[in-house]
């Protein structure tokens, strides 16, 4: 029985650690569909199911494979300033970062030749192909 009792206070131990470090960056999707309110394309498309791709390579099962989209925004804001804005307290001036980060991005290139800008305003997800 006291095998069983240290058993399960460790295992509680790990799961609290576990839980609490969880700690990834905040909900860009939301942030994203907010920026791009007026574009309906985009807003449908970054839904439920496609939201991670945005950013993420739908191929791969790491958080940390961005697609070139993805790729071009982190070039804008890199994981140094996103650890001083990570805090909720600053959620409006990540949410302001995070802004330029994607006005800055719109004018780089995508794959096809145009700015992913031009790429968004034809409805399509910036890190298609």
């Amino acid at each position: 029985m006291k095998k069983f009792v240290v058993t399960l206070l460790v295992g509680a131990f790990a799961v609290t650690v576990l839980l609490g470090s969880a700690q990834g960056r905040p909900a860009y999707p939301n942030m994203i569909k907010d920026y791009y309110k007026d574009n309906k394309a985009i807003v449908e498309k970054a839904g439920a199911t496609d939201k991670c791709n945005l950013c993420h390579d739908p191929a791969s099962k790491l958080k940390k494979d961005h697609n070139e989209y993805g790729k071009a925004v982190k070039k804008h804001i890199p994981k140094e300033e996103f650890d001083k804005l990570k805090d909720p307290t600053m959620k409006a001036a990540l949410e302001k970062k995070l802004g330029e980060a994607l006005k800055a991005t719109e004018a780089d290139k995508h794959s096809s030749g145009k700015t992913f800008g031009e790429v968004i305003k034809a409805g399509k997800l910036p890190g298609e192909k």
